[in-house]
């Protein structure tokens, strides 16, 4: 019996200290498959380490002791997509909102322009805040991303106008289960982070 097998063998029984092991073992490969479905450092770290919860909780349901790693492998992606789930919900909910006092600012007589000027500058603020937090990602991430200087700005610049593509999706996630799927790409993984790496 493997080492491996012998912890998995011991995590299933309760063993905090043996699962702490396995995940010692593989913890690159799980930070780097959380990096690849969240595009992100940071959140790649609160998807692992989410997943690292729940697969203590319910390592005992695992059933082939070979497949620990393609187990929490999908641990990790249904951590990432309740993340995304639960983001477009948010989003949803504050333009739902928004969109709410503006008919009824509309209904109570206060005008078409009030109603307008009211969605415009909500509108306004979400872009705005969304530009500054680009900004601070590509200032804070300038050397993980690869691409000219000039590119770095131009997509800054125009991603805000990028994430109102999702308005509709966050409309539907509302109304109806939403599934997200990630698109799998031919990308290196050694030329990905790693959780050992600082942020």
């Amino acid at each position: 019996m493997s080492s491996e097998a012998w912890l998995i063998r011991k995590a299933k029984k309760g063993d905090t200290k043996a699962y702490g092991e396995l995940i010692q073992l593989h913890k690159d490969y799980f930070y780097r498959n959380a990096f690849c479905y969240v595009k992100n450092v940071d959140l790649a770290g609160d998807v692992f380490q989410e997943a690292v919860t729940i697969g203590m909780l319910s390592i005992k349901d695992l059933k082939n002791p070979n497949y620990f790693r393609t187990w929490m492998t999908r641990i990790i992606y249904n951590c990432a997509n309740e993340m995304f789930r639960k983001a477009e919900r948010e989003i949803g909910l504050c333009l739902l909102a928004n969109l709410t006092l503006t008919v009824l600012g509309l209904a109570q007589g206060d005008g078409a322009w009030f109603a307008l000027r009211s969605l415009l500058e909500c509108m306004g603020s979400i872009l705005a805040t969304l530009l500054v937090l680009g900004g601070i990602t590509t200032a804070s991430e300038w050397r993980r991303i690869y691409a000219p200087g000039w590119k770095k700005i131009l997509y800054t610049l125009t991603f805000p106008l990028f994430m109102l593509t999702y308005l509709p999706i966050s409309m539907a996630a509302l109304f109806m289960k939403v599934e997200w799927k990630p698109i799998h790409h031919g990308v290196k993984l050694a030329g990905l982070p790693t959780a050992a790496e600082p942020r």
